[in-house]
């Protein structure tokens, strides 16, 4: 009897095909909308289809775990990596909190004045204060004092140096440039003091308002007395005639009041006294006042205007000598003794003997100068390119002492500067005196201040 198939009716296709349907549906492979399960399914298809749904249900519960654990760990390595970044940015801060609380302040002008100055004092030795000249007995340094006065107009004092010796002294400015970052060591220096001879007296004071430094120089013999206002311009010294009157009020040239009134005394301290430094340094100084555009042009204006004037008026005084028949010359005016003459004229002594005292105010020229003058034998006139002129001489020998010490010691009110002189007489040496072979002066007249 052959055997025959299964014979498979309509009502077990439909439940095999609901536990496949209901096998897709708890894999989670079916998709949204799955057919409802069955209302009866034979064992053996159930225990399958539980066995995938757990099966399933299990998977999903880890990836879902691994999910979780790995954002976790990795939200608290952000979070740590954060915190890292965080406390090296807070140490970060603290150290550069540290390097600039470390770091020292930027001195204030005040104090690179103060310092500027220090240095100054420090090296004090090293400034030549007589213009290459070697003292006269009485005149040799013995120490430095200083002082502290604005001549400038900035507010910012200037540091003010004056010799001690036993006659004569010379006073030097010092100052400091607009950003306070360098000195400005004028060369020339102010003679003040006592001569022992010929009634020279000079000194210097200050000023109330700072518009410059008095020079006043007397001359006791006569009375005269003339007052400069001394400032700085382009690194060097500048004077202007503030007044010119006599102590012989007789005459009706008093002093000005106006001069009397601005005129303030300057106090002197010793170099190794910095008490006045160490007080300047903690002052509230500002940045060097610069005037604006505006004031600079008027200022710029008004010294060009002023230079003009008094090259005019100098002008006219040139032109007056040369029609009276004098001869003009520009140099600069040296008083030497016997021997800074002899190192000028780079000589060996043609006149042994002679005394240290002999002093001569010569005008030293740029370069070589034609020279018109009269034989020293009186016979004729020659014209000759000289260096150097003989204004006026106070020369002392084994047979005594020629002039007077008054004639030279006029010319040390302008000793080291520039200056128009005239004469009319002009004569050769015809001997061995200093300046050896250059011609000298009669009657010299200084017509520039």
């Amino acid at each position: 009897m052959s055997e025959q198939p299964p014979n498979f009716t309509q009502q077990d296709r439909t439940k095999s095909q609901s536990t496949e349907s209901q096998f897709q549906y708890d894999t989670g492979l079916l998709q949204s909308n799955p057919p409802a399960p069955p209302a009866q399914a034979s064992g053996k298809s159930r225990t399958i289809a539980l066995a995938a749904g757990i099966g399933a249900t299990i998977l999903a519960t880890f990836l879902l775990l691994g999910a979780y654990l790995a954002g976790w760990f990795g939200s608290a390595d952000d979070a740590s990596t954060t915190s890292t970044s965080k406390t090296e940015k807070s140490n970060k801060e603290k150290e550069t909190a540290q390097e600039e609380e470390q770091k020292p302040a930027e001195p204030t002008v005040a104090e690179k004045v103060a310092s500027h100055y220090g240095t100054v004092l420090d090296n004090i030795s090293t400034y030549d204060f007589l213009g290459g000249v070697e003292p006269q007995p009485g005149d040799e340094i013995t120490g430095y004092d200083y002082t502290l006065s604005d001549i400038t107009g900035d507010q910012i004092p200037e540091l003010i140096i004056q010799t001690r010796a036993a006659m004569l002294t010379n006073v030097r400015v010092f100052s400091v440039n607009s950003d306070a970052d360098g000195v400005i060591a004028p060369e020339e220096s102010l003679q003040t003091g006592v001569a022992g001879a010929g009634g020279f007296r000079g000194s210097v004071s200050g000023t109330n308002d700072g518009s410059g430094l008095y020079y006043t120089v007397t001359w006791s013999g006569t009375g005269e007395v003339t007052t400069e206002k001394i400032t700085i311009e382009n690194g060097n010294l500048t004077h202007t005639v503030a007044a010119e009157f006599s102590l012989d009020h007789s005459q009706g040239r008093p002093e000005p009041q106006d001069i009397a009134a601005n005129t303030i005394e300057l106090e002197f301290w010793d170099v190794a006294d910095r008490a006045p430094l160490k007080e300047l340094a903690t002052t509230n100084l500002q940045t060097i006042a610069t005037p604006n555009d505006s004031e600079n042009s008027s200022n710029d204006a008004d010294r060009t205007n002023t230079k003009e004037a008094e090259a005019a008026e100098l002008q006219k005084i040139i032109d007056g000598a040369l029609a009276s028949g004098a001869q003009v010359f520009e140099g600069t005016v040296r008083v030497l003794s016997y021997s800074e003459v002899l190192q000028l004229q780079g000589i060996a002594d043609p006149n042994p003997g002679t005394d240290a005292g002999s002093q001569f105010a010569i005008l030293v020229f740029d370069n070589a100068t034609d020279v018109t003058g009269y034989n020293g034998d009186g016979q004729g006139t020659r014209t000759e390119k000289v260096k150097m002129l003989l204004l006026d001489s106070y020369e002392v020998s084994i047979y005594g002492s020629s002039d007077s010490v008054e004639q030279v010691n006029r010319w040390k009110v302008v000793n080291g500067k520039n200056v128009v002189v005239a004469g009319k007489q002009i004569v050769f040496p015809s001997d061995t005196r200093l300046p050896l072979g250059e011609p000298g002066i009669t009657e010299a007249t200084l017509l520039s201040k």
